[in-house]
């Protein structure tokens, strides 16, 4: 008869494996590359680009209406204040990760970060 509650060799190798991949994760994740400008988009367009290096407070208007309070501060952007009902864009909280973003349905808001260089990729292909 087979034992089956014994932990071999093998067992252990996945275990290492799931566990560097997990810490691979984390770092990752954690150490993700400070964004240095941020693109505002409303109704599809964009309306303003703005440098995350520098402190200031805007309102966003569209066609002389009132939509959104924009705050950057500290290598971060955040919707300070806006019109909409649920206020899910403002308890989104300060942004400064590369590819984050702020989506305000209501007004057509949204607002990426965006990193100082793009990624580069090299990619070759053949049939």
């Amino acid at each position: 008869m087979k034992n089956r509650n014994v932990v071999t060799k093998r067992d252990i190798l996945i275990l290492l494996v799931i566990f560097a991949g997990l810490i691979g994760w984390a770092v990752i994740t954690t150490h993700s590359k400070k964004a240095a400008k941020a693109v505002i988009i409303v109704h599809s367009k964009v309306y303003k680009v703005v440098s995350l290096n520098e402190e200031k407070t805007f309102k966003i208007n569209w066609k002389g209406k009132y939509l959104m309070t924009v705050q950057v501060k500290n290598g971060a952007i955040r919707a300070k204040n806006s019109t909409c009902k649920n206020k899910i864009c403002v308890h989104t909280g300060w942004i400064s990760k590369d590819g984050q973003s702020i989506v305000c349905v209501p007004n057509h808001i949204i607002i990426y970060t965006e990193g100082a260089k793009p990624a580069s990729c090299d990619l070759m292909t053949t049939q």
